[in-house]
């Protein structure tokens, strides 16, 4: 009796291998497509954050710009160093407004006190030798 081997079986089929490639494929695709359409919302997202910042920035811009044209204007200039400052023009009278004062009461004399006759100024020649002398 001879033995005949038997037939061995694919584990695969063709199909098989070829409907596992396309469902690897796909699922790769959907993965990536996904990543890029997340990457656009969040440019997106920078780029509407930016375009507020930007339009802040202009806006800045423009007061400031205003400011520098005030204060390049002469009225302007001159209101500030008149009040401000209180500089005059060369031929101006200056005023100096001095408020009214109140009327003082006289201070009160200190009382009397006896104190000692003024004498002779001491000398000081004596403190003097004291330091120099040993």
């Amino acid at each position: 009796m001879s033995h005949s081997p038997l037939p061995q079986r694919q584990l695969f089929t063709v199909r098989q291998i070829v409907a596992a490639v396309g469902i690897i494929a796909c699922v790769a695709f959907v993965v990536s497509y996904s990543s890029r359409i997340l990457l656009g919302l969040r440019a997106q997202a920078e780029l509407v954050q930016a375009e507020a910042h930007l339009q802040a920035l202009e806006a800045e811009q423009q007061e400031i710009l205003e400011l520098i044209a005030q204060a390049e204007e002469g009225a302007a200039v001159d209101d500030y160093a008149r009040n401000e400052r209180n500089w005059v023009k060369p031929g101006d009278q200056p005023v100096i407004a001095i408020p009214p004062r109140a009327a003082a009461e006289p201070a009160a004399l200190p009382a009397a006190t006896e104190t000692a006759p003024p004498g002779p100024a001491p000398s000081h020649w004596r403190d003097w030798w004291a330091l120099i002398a040993p």
